[in-house]
């Protein structure tokens, strides 16, 4: 015990807690990671509904040519709307100028205030790009997917559409999971540290008794 607490071996008592620091760097880095996973699918389902809408407006374009004829962009609305009203989800259909066709319910959200997106929506035909902002969250990150429809360039007052989901969406799914290893490593690491000074604690026992450590039984 002597030996223990006066070499270099009472360093051994730091490996608990490196490891203890390690496994909460492992699990931070695990738990980014799969957050940025559950969001990049969220964000393939937004990109779904939206090649989906352009593809009827496609298929019915190309089939009656009637693009500028029929009114398109109120069938986009109805569908926009059914997109944008799920929580932590902004859909919106915008005309060739940028101006907003599809109604918005007060979000205080709006793409077409960042000059880097208006520029990318303007030189592109469809696209993806992160900005800060959202309906629940207006400081957090919301990724954006945008496409013109129809697609065919040539025709004339085409739509662009645009959705996106916030990172807050995942934010609540994570949260259980962040508490308990927090509260987990807290107790082990606090566990560790008793029996450490429990046996600095014996060692110095150990240490100032004189005579024989141990004593035999009468």
């Amino acid at each position: 015990m002597n030996k223990l607490f006066n070499s270099r071996m009472k360093y051994l008592f730091l490996i608990p807690i490196a490891l203890l620091i390690g496994f909460l760097l492992f699990f931070q880095n695990a738990m980014a990671e799969d957050k940025r996973r559950v969001l990049d699918e969220k964000m393939m389902e937004k990109d779904l509904a939206l090649s989906i809408i352009a593809e009827s407006v496609n298929l019915y374009v190309d089939d009656d040519d009637d693009w500028g004829i029929y009114d398109y962009p109120r069938d986009i609305n109805r569908m926009i709307h059914k997109i944008d009203t799920a929580a932590f989800t902004f859909a919106a259909q915008y005309d060739s100028a940028l101006s907003l066709l599809s109604q918005k319910s007060g979000d205080a959200f709006n793409p077409m205030q960042y000059p880097a997106f208006k520029e990318a929506v303007l030189n592109n035909e469809k696209g993806s790009m992160e900005l800060t902002g959202g309906k629940e969250n207006p400081s957090g990150k919301i990724l954006l997917h945008y496409l013109w429809v129809p697609e065919d360039s040539s025709l004339e007052n085409r739509s662009l559409l645009v959705a996106g989901i916030e990172e807050e969406s995942v934010q609540n799914f994570h949260d259980w999971l962040v508490i308990d290893v927090i509260v987990l490593t807290v107790v082990t690491f606090l566990i560790n540290m008793a029996f450490v000074v429990l046996l600095c604690y014996l060692g110095n026992i150990s240490f100032e008794r004189k005579g024989a450590k141990w004593r035999a039984s009468p």
